[in-house]
This record gives structure tokens, C-alpha cells and sequence, in this order.
């Protein structure tokens, strides 16, 4: 039987997460923000509202959380009940995807009731990361450049019922 902790994120958690961290993530936070993993990990926790990291089996194999943006829409308005979502996973993630997808709905939904509205980019290379987010409900525009590199991300959305 699988052993699942999910814990309030530490920053030694990075530490422990960033030298096995899966090629797609390093991939996309070089795109986005050309760093490393664990500057990557640190950032995100430190910026998060709350952040969160899974442990399966006592190996730490994701740290996700969501963090405030402000965001212009299209009028020009100022937007601040916005939530970034974000999740930063090792290779061990891909043995206990399904044990950790179980607990998916609970921390959409926590994030959900912090922040009316999720939103952040995905790499368009990410194809697992999009195939989740859609089954999570979130919405998913077509791609466009973005980050640093000016890379190709889709951006997704998802909002509180009602909102």
C-alpha cells in the first residue's frame, strides 16, 4: 500500500525535489524564466499563498501550490483575484501519478476558494500536463509565445463556479 503525505511546502523541500526534477518541468521553467530547478522551486514557494509537497512512500515526488498575479484583461482592467497554479515534479512522480491525481479535486478546489479565477501557462511540448489540466476542467487557449525564450505555451484558465 501506497503511503501518501501532503505537507505545507519547506524550502529544504526544493532541495530535496530539484536534482531529480522530471525534464519537462526543467524544460519549462527554462522557457518561462531560464532558471534553475532549485531557484525555480524556492521562487514558487516563497511567492505561493500556499504550497504544498507530496511525499509518496517518503520520497518527495511534486511540490505545487498556487501564487497571486495581477492580470490586465481585455478592457484594460486590473484583475487581482487571480491564482497561478503551479506543480513541479521528479521522475518518482511518474510511478505514483495515479496515486497522486486521487487528491487532484481537493487542492483545485482549495486554490478555488482562495483566488475566483486560476490561470497560468503551460509549455505547449507538455502534453501530459495539458491532458490534466483538461480533465481537471480547465480551460485551455491556443498557444502563443511566451517566457523568456518566447516559447509557444497555452494559457489555462479555470473559475470558480458562478464566478
Amino acid at each position: 500500500m501506497k503511503k501518501v503525505d501532503i505537507i505545507e511546502a519547506r524550502l529544504n523541500h526544493a532541495e530535496m525535489l530539484a536534482p531529480d526534477m522530471r525534464a519537462v518541468d526543467v524544460a519549462e521553467i527554462r522557457a518561462t524564466y531560464n532558471v534553475e530547478p532549485l531557484e525555480a522551486l524556492r521562487a514558487s514557494v516563497k511567492a505561493a499563498s500556499f504550497a504544498s509537497t507530496c511525499f509518496i512512500n517518503n520520497e518527495p515526488i511534486c511540490m505545487f501550490g498556487v501564487s497571486p498575479v495581477k492580470v490586465i484583461d481585455g478592457t484594460g482592467n486590473i484583475l487581482e483575484n487571480v491564482g497561478a497554479p503551479w506543480m513541479l515534479a521528479t521522475n518518482g512522480f511518474y510511478r505514483y501519478v495515479k496515486s497522486f491525481i486521487s487528491y487532484n479535486g481537493k487542492y483545485i478546489e482549495k486554490m478555488l476558494e482562495l483566488y475566483p479565477i486560476l490561470m497560468n501557462y503551460v509549455d505547449e511540448r507538455n502534453i501530459a500536463a495539458k491532458r490534466w489540466l483538461k480533465r481537471s476542467g480547465f480551460k485551455i487557449y491556443a498557444p502563443e509565445p511566451w517566457g523568456v525564450l518566447n516559447m509557444p505555451f497555452h494559457r489555462f484558465e479555470k473559475r470558480r463556479e458562478g464566478f
